[in-house]
This record gives structure tokens, sequence and C-alpha cells, in this order.
């Protein structure tokens, strides 16, 4: 196989492609918080306290 083929072989498997479509993804920031009032740790993180187990400890 040539060095050209092969390179065409690499980029169009699945986990390439995958790779690829998340560097798409991140290239474009998160947008609309800089709207938003800021709050108290505390208070930003209450609605996940019963899915982190002592996260009040590390927010404290």
């Amino acid at each position: 196989m040539q060095q050209q083929e092969l390179y065409a072989f690499k980029r169009d498997r699945f986990v390439n492609n995958a790779i690829s479509e998340l560097e798409d993804a991140n290239r474009s920031p998160i947008d609309g918080y800089q709207d938003l009032p800021l709050m108290p740790l505390e208070q930003a993180t209450e609605t996940i306290v019963p899915l982190v187990s002592n996260l009040r400890n590390y927010v404290a």
C-alpha cells in the first residue's frame, strides 16, 4: 500500500471519525454563560448534590 492509500484507510476508520467529530465540537466554545448572574458555588452545585458523594465537603 502506498503512503497516500494508507492515510486514506486510517482516516476513514471509525475511531478517527469519532475523534474528528469530537475535535469539531471542541472548536465551538460554550456560549451564553457570560450573560448569567454569578452565584455562590454552593448554590450552583445544589442540584447535583445527590449525584456526587460528599460534594458539600468539596465545595465548602
